[in-house]
């Protein structure tokens, strides 16, 4: 087997000629099928280097997804792949090897079966009607994708939509587009009309107001426990603060000095698979059946 070093020149030197790596290709998949500490960095190096080229990332989920699947590998690399598009505002710009429409589709299936980021995954959709905008294999495929990632995520397909310019598709494309944008539009339209909630409809600061009267209503809540029971007056109680702004000594050559880091807040904003919240055995089978690609 190549070492690490020759493994990772080597796929850089084919990055723009994915038609050339199925040897370096199995090679890493090798890599992926130990379990060792060391293994685990080197693929994580390996799969950062294909990550980088769309092209041979594209060639290397058609070959490791494809009959007999190298899950291993395929599951590390798409799990790579979702991490780097989880907070993507517009679809992946893919680019196919050379390869089939059925092959194109069967990965698509069973990427979308494995929980790709809808980013990517609509990318992929995206390349597959561009490539064979006439191939009714490509069609049915990308038509069947469609469903499933605007039935899973609604609100995410909703915004990514929003980057497409349709009109840059072929007719059979651009109506098929069309229509799914259309329904995730009304759909959207349909839930905004629902009646909310006055929890749903808070503003942050009265969000923040109703929090604090719970914090207080808590604090309350145990100080009559602790007054009124005896079992609590044997537990032992720990209280910790977190402060948003630390400062800290630093020993320069200049001298002492301070150092002060603020906190900030972060959030990611991420829409879960519809089915996992509302029906998780009807998610499995549907995921299941993605497996199968066009079989099912």
């Amino acid at each position: 087997m190549s070492t690490q070093r020759n493994l990772y020149a080597e796929l850089k030197a084919v990055a723009a000629q994915p038609d050339v790596a199925d040897t370096l290709l199995e090679e890493v998949a090798k890599v992926a099928d130990k379990t060792g500490a060391d293994e685990r960095g080197e693929l994580h190096t390996l799969l950062h280097v294909i990550q980088e080229s769309p092209i041979l990332c594209a060639k290397a989920l058609l070959t490791w997804l494809a009959d007999p699947p190298r899950e291993d590998a395929a599951s590390a690399l798409l799990s790579s792949v979702s991490v780097a598009y989880f907070e993507a505002d517009a679809p992946a710009d893919i680019v196919f090897p050379s390869t089939t429409p059925s092959a194109a589709v069967l990965a698509g299936c069973r990427m979308n079966a494995r929980y790709m980021a809808p980013a990517y995954a609509l990318g992929w959709v995206l390349c597959l009607l561009r490539q064979w905008p006439d191939d009714a294999t490509a069609i049915s495929g990308a038509n069947k994708l469609l469903h499933y990632l605007t039935s899973e995520f609604p609100d995410t397909l909703h915004e990514l939509f929003k980057k497409l310019q349709l009109e840059t598709f072929a007719p059979q494309p651009f109506e098929m587009l069309s229509h799914y944008k259309t329904q995730i539009d009304e759909e959207r339209c349909m839930r905004d009309s629902y009646p909310l909630l006055k929890e749903f409809a808070m503003s942050p600061e009265e969000r923040d107001v109703v929090r604090i009267q719970q914090r207080r209503l808590q604090r309350e809540i145990m100080r009559g426990a602790e007054k009124n029971s005896i079992f609590m007056q044997f537990m032992k109680h720990r209280k910790f603060k977190y402060a948003r702004t630390v400062s800290f000594g630093t020993a320069r050559q200049s001298g002492e000095g301070e150092a002060i880091i603020v906190m900030k807040e972060y959030s990611v904003k991420t829409e879960l698979p519809q089915s996992e919240w509302l029906n998780p055995m009807e998610g499995a089978r549907v995921r299941n059946n993605l497996w199968k690609g066009l079989s099912e």
